[in-house]
C-alpha cells in the first residue's frame, strides 16, 4: 500500500477515482486529509499542500466531458486578449450533471450535437501543467461564427491573428466550416486577411 502521498501526486490534481484505481482505499485517503498531507481542491479532488490552484483543470475534472470553447478557447490559443467572466465550455446533448446545480464557476454552457460534439476536440496543457479538453483554433473560429451576440472585435482580432499565424491549417479550417455551415464567412475573412 502506498502511504506516501507524493509517491502518487506528481504533478496537479487526482481524483477518488484515479487514486483508487493506482490501489489507494479511500480510507487512506480520508487519512491523508486528516493529517494534512493532502488537501480537497473540490469535490472528489485531492492535492499536495502548495499545489497551485488551476481553475481550468479543476472544472475539467468535475465534468469530465466538458470541452472549453468560445471565447475561453480563443484565450487559451492566444487569439483574443478579451478576458471573459464566464468559462465557455460545451457539453453533448443530453449530459446535465447534478453538479452544475451548485457550481462553483460561472459556465456559459453550450450543448451540441453528438455528431460534431468532438469535432476539433483536443488536449493542450495549461500554464500551471494540466491537461484540458478544449476546440482547436479551427474549431473555435468557427463557433464564433456561428453563435450571436458575439462581439465583432473579438471576431475580427481572432480572425486577424489567425490568419496572420504561422500554425494556421486553412484546409482543416475550411473542412470544419463546411460540417458547421459557415464556409460562405470564413471565406470573406480568407479574402480579408488571406
Amino acid at each position: 500500500m502506498k502511504n506516501d502521498p507524493r509517491d502518487i501526486f506528481r504533478t496537479g490534481y487526482m481524483t477518488t477515482r484515479q487514486l483508487m484505481c493506482q490501489g489507494v482505499p479511500f480510507s487512506r485517503i480520508d487519512g491523508w486529509l486528516k493529517e494534512g498531507s493532502v488537501e480537497k481542491a473540490d469535490r472528489g479532488v485531492y492535492c499536495l499542500p502548495g499545489t497551485k490552484r488551476d481553475e481550468f483543470a479543476l472544472i475539467q475534472y468535475r465534468y469530465d466531458r466538458c470541452i472549453f470553447s468560445g471565447i475561453t478557447a480563443l484565450s487559451v490559443h492566444g487569439l483574443t486578449d478579451h478576458i471573459s467572466e464566464s468559462y465557455h465550455v460545451t457539453f453533448p446533448q443530453g449530459y446535465n450533471p447534478s453538479s452544475l446545480n451548485d457550481c462553483p464557476w460561472n459556465l456559459l454552457i453550450t450543448r451540441s450535437v453528438p455528431k460534431v460534439y468532438g469535432l476539433g476536440m483536443t488536449r493542450i496543457k495549461t500554464a500551471v501543467g494540466n491537461e484540458i479538453n478544449v476546440y482547436d483554433k479551427e474549431r473555435s473560429l468557427c463557433d464564433i461564427l456561428r453563435g450571436k451576440g458575439m462581439p465583432p472585435f473579438i471576431v475580427k482580432t481572432a480572425m486577424k491573428r489567425y490568419f496572420h499565424s504561422d500554425e494556421r491549417d486553412e484546409a482543416k479550417l475550411m473542412e470544419y466550416a463546411r460540417i458547421l455551415h459557415v464556409a460562405d464567412r470564413i471565406d470573406r475573412y480568407l479574402d480579408i486577411y488571406g
